[in-house]
């Protein structure tokens, strides 16, 4: 069965907080719904294998994949909007954009849960009941729901959230 039987897919342009957000909210209450329920059986996901991911092991994958000439240079590319001309600079302020969004997660004592691991807008659909549906659950694990959040709106506003993913935070 094709996404578009279940309803219409998101575009990034739709979870932009500034143009709609009441879609925003509503994405935010139901994936948060679905993360608070799953926080009661994290333990059993543990004991079955579910992976675990803190956020020194991210920050310390960022750093080896940051660190890679050949990853750089194809992102590069990809990337939509001006770049910092050296690369030492875009390294330097893209690790410690990632380590700011751990220190705010660890302010608050945020229970992990589990998570999609790859929740963006292309994995989420608008159903005609008016509901959504999430798909590709291959990414799941294991970690604080902020972050998951944190990720699908940063990914509408925001081109270097491309980054983010493509460097472990899913």
């Amino acid at each position: 069965m094709l996404i578009e039987n279940y309803g219409i897919p998101m575009k990034d342009e739709e979870c932009s907080t500034g143009k709609h957000p009441k879609l925003v909210r509503k994405v935010l209450d139901e994936w948060g719904g679905m993360q608070e329920a799953s926080i009661e059986v994290i333990d059993d996901l543990k004991k079955a294998g579910v992976p675990v991911v803190s956020g020194p092991e991210i920050k310390n994958r960022l750093v080896t994949i940051m660190s890679d000439p050949s990853w750089y240079d194809a992102q590069l590319k990809q990337l939509k909007r001006r770049v910092m001309k050296a690369r030492e600079e875009y390294t330097k302020l893209f690790i410690d954009y990632a380590d700011d969004v751990w220190h705010k997660v660890s302010q608050f004592k945020v229970p992990l849960t589990l998570v999609h691991g790859d929740l963006n807008p292309a994995n989420t659909v608008l159903r005609s009941d008016g509901g959504l549906t999430f798909f590709d659950f291959e990414a799941n694990c294991i970690r604080y729901a902020l972050v998951e959040g944190f990720i699908f709106f940063g990914n509408a506003e925001d081109s270097n959230m491309q980054l983010l993913r493509s460097c472990g935070f899913t």
